[in-house]
This record gives structure tokens, C-alpha cells and sequence, in this order.
């Protein structure tokens, strides 16, 4: 019985995925739209399995009898997921050894950055609750003072947002549930997502145009660095480049993600909980 109760939540979270709809739009209805197509199947599944090693390989269940296959299988999936969860902490690990040692400067209002030796212009988030701020010596050379701030702007978004926590979790669902439909199409989503509302934020405090004119100029360059857990201001895929620089130019039209649009949609977000009450029909 619960072997199928497991294969059943799998159909589901298939289903889930093919069926959802493209979200459609504010920017924060968009954002928890894909966000909950995106986690909502793999943590039914997570939920389901927890629910089934709860209820154990003994009993009944409306009638039937449980074995030790669902157990298993509940075991494997957690096993799985576990085991990419060590492997993205190794990751971060890793980030912080490469650059704790890098020299820190304090530019706009003594916004402390950590400074990367290297030439290509990069700017990212690094950490999991407290990021930092990284800037390569190659932005600091290309951008003026007004550009510096608005790539910091943008980058005290994330931080605002606690983006790096988040998406350290989102990054993990993705690893393990990656055989689901549409995953990458759904994370490529929230990836730009992610930078839309942290462009909009950072509009509200420098000039759009300005965020706008470095999001291109740092496109022409056509060059990144890959810092395991980083989030980097071009991190979004660059055919996606135009609806940012469209959204910065329509800023003040464009609802704002701290609006009472984007409160979060707790009954979504329980569905994810209603597997654990198979455990009130376990005998």
C-alpha cells in the first residue's frame, strides 16, 4: 500500500508539472506562481516519503497490508535528496575557502565588497544568510562611480530579499528533482524573476535608466565566472536581458514586490503538508 501511495505522488507531481499554468500578470503574482509549480511537486514527494518511513513497514492501511518496498523506496528518495544536500554544502564551503581571503574595500555608503583579482566584470552575492558582496577588479575598471552604485543597489536586493538562503534551497530541489517535466524551463523562470524584482528594487533607489544602460553594457562583454553558490547580477540568461532592461524602463509602472500583491499564498504553499495526514489511516 504505501509503495503505491509513493508511485501515486509521483504520477501527481508529473501531472503538477505539465499541467501547471504559465503564470500570468504582476511580477510578484508571477514570481509565486512559478515559484510553488517549481517546489510544490518535489516536496510532495519529499512529504510523501516522510509520511511513509513515519508510518513504518508494519501494519495496515484502509484495509490493506504495508510492506517494506514503500519504506524502501521512501528511504532511497531521502537518501538521494540528503545526499545533494551534502554535496551544495560542500559547494558553499568551498565558495567561502575561495574567497575569505580576498581584500575588502568599502565603497558607496561604505558598502564593504570583496574585491576578486581578475579581469572579467563580474558581480555576485556569495554566502548562504549573510552574503557578501563580490566585485571583480575588471567591473571596477569598466564602470564609472554612478554605475558602481547601481550594480550595489542591485546587489543589496539580494540581500534584502535573502536571496542566496532561498535560492541555496530552491538550488537543492532542483539537483534532485531535475527528472521532473519542465524543470530547467521553471528554474530559468525564477532565475529571471529573481533579477526582475531585484532590478525593481534597486530602480527605487538609483536611476532605471542607469541599471539599465550597465545590464547591457556588462551583456556586450559576454563573460562570467562560475563561483560555486554565487548569485550573479548577469546570472539570468542573456536572451532574457531585453524583458529586464523593458521592466527597469517601465519601473514606475510596474507593481512592487512589497506590495500587498506579493503577500505570500499560504494555502498554495499547504498542499504540500496533505500527505502527512496519510498517516491518520495507518493502522
Amino acid at each position: 500500500m504505501h509503495l503505491s501511495l509513493l508511485l501515486l505522488i509521483g504520477l501527481l507531481a508529473v501531472v503538477m508539472r505539465l499541467l501547471w499554468p504559465r503564470p500570468q500578470g504582476s511580477w510578484p503574482q508571477r514570481w509565486w506562481s512559478t515559484l510553488q509549480g517549481f517546489s510544490l511537486p518535489p516536496l510532495l514527494l519529499l512529504t510523501m516519503a516522510l509520511a511513509v518511513l513515519g508510518m513504518g513497514g508494519h501494519g495496515h492501511m484502509l484495509g490493506l497490508p504495508v510492506s517494506h518496498g514503500g519504506c524502501g523506496l521512501a528511504l532511497l528518495w531521502w537518501g538521494i535528496a540528503l545526499g545533494h544536500l551534502v554535496w551544495a554544502g560542500g559547494q558553499m564551503v568551498r565558495s567561502h575557502q575561495q574567497t575569505k581571503h580576498l581584500p575588502v574595500l568599502a565603497l558607496a555608503d561604505d558598502h564593504p565588497v570583496s574585491i576578486l583579482p581578475v579581469a572579467i566584470p563580474y558581480a555576485a552575492q556569495t554566502g548562504i544568510w549573510q552574503p557578501k558582496t563580490l566585485l571583480s577588479q575588471g567591473l571596477l575598471q569598466e564602470l564609472n562611480q554612478e554605475e558602481l552604485s547601481a550594480v550595489l543597489a542591485h546587489e543589496a536586493a539580494h540581500c534584502h530579499y535573502q536571496d542566496p538562503f532561498w535560492f541555496f534551497w530552491l538550488g537543492w530541489l532542483r539537483r534532485w528533482s531535475g527528472w521532473l517535466p519542465r524543470s530547467e524551463d521553471f528554474w530559468q523562470d525564477l532565475l529571471l524573476l529573481r533579477e526582475l524584482r531585484a532590478d525593481q528594487w534597486a530602480s527605487q533607489r538609483v536611476d532605471p535608466l542607469l541599471l539599465a544602460s550597465v545590464l547591457v553594457k556588462l551583456a556586450a562583454m559576454q563573460q562570467s565566472l562560475a563561483i560555486p553558490g554565487a548569485i550573479s547580477l548577469h546570472e539570468a540568461s542573456l536572451n532574457r536581458l531585453e524583458e529586464r532592461v523593458d521592466a527597469l524602463l517601465n519601473a514606475a509602472a510596474t507593481d512592487s514586490v512589497d506590495s500587498p500583491a506579493s503577500v505570500f499564498p499560504y494555502p498554495g504553499w499547504s498542499m504540500a503538508l496533505l500527505p502527512l495526514l496519510t498517516i491518520l489511516l495507518h493502522q
